[in-house]
């Protein structure tokens, strides 16, 4: 199971199963099946038919070609670390999506999602826009620490501040008066959390 996405892979090929609650086991799908039934009756199917043993032969065999893609993946991080460190200018995709952003805030539109393939420059993006935005406080979400930190290190690389944002973490706790939060999922949803934040606390602009 992994995360869903909206690439063509993901719509049209990868079996993903998704649940928010414990009610929606019990939830009729087909074949007299709940929802739970179902995917694991596809995870059955898929590990009695389609499995591949993880054996010395298959080790032997599919390690050449994890080095070169570990290596390729290295090299790739390495030149956009350094691309983007030295220039820290938005590439073409992104002033693509920067601009559309852009028009959609002048229109009045306040939610909107960018889609885009892993390795594109999410993040960056994201930086880019909130500095381009006029906002001086902003709300990111992510489900791992590691996660943060790094994201935290791309604002503050983008903004030109060291001192931009902080993390919110079951092991980094932070000011109610933060404007600026990268914080886990588990901890920012806690209720106690939450208290802390009115609704429009990440909706600020710059004067």
């Amino acid at each position: 199971m992994g995360s869903s996405n909206l690439t063509e892979s993901g719509l049209t090929k990868n079996h993903e199963w998704n649940y928010f609650s414990n009610s929606e086991s019990n939830l009729i799908l087909k074949d007299n099946l709940s929802a739970f039934q179902y995917a694991q009756q596809e995870y059955n199917d898929y590990w009695e038919h389609s499995s591949i043993p993880v054996d010395e032969p298959f080790i032997a065999a599919y390690l050449p070609r994890w080095k070169k893609a570990h290596e390729l993946r290295n090299k790739v991080s390495q030149e956009m670390a350094s691309t983007f460190k030295s220039t820290l200018e938005p590439r073409p995709a992104q002033i693509q999506a920067l601009a559309a952003l852009a028009d959609r805030r002048l229109k009045g539109i306040n939610k909107t999602t960018v889609i885009a393939a892993t390795g594109l420059g999410k993040t960056y993006l994201a930086a880019f826009d909130f500095k381009n935005s006029g906002m001086k406080s902003i709300l990111f979400i992510a489900h791992r620490e590691n996660i943060l930190n790094k994201a935290l290190e791309t604002f503050r690389d983008v903004m030109a501040d060291p001192s931009f944002g902080a993390i919110l973490s079951g092991n980094h706790k932070v000011p109610a008066t933060s404007s600026c939060i990268f914080a886990t999922v588990q901890t920012f949803s806690q209720t106690n959390t939450l208290a802390h934040y009115s609704e429009t606390a990440f909706v600020k602009w710059s004067n």
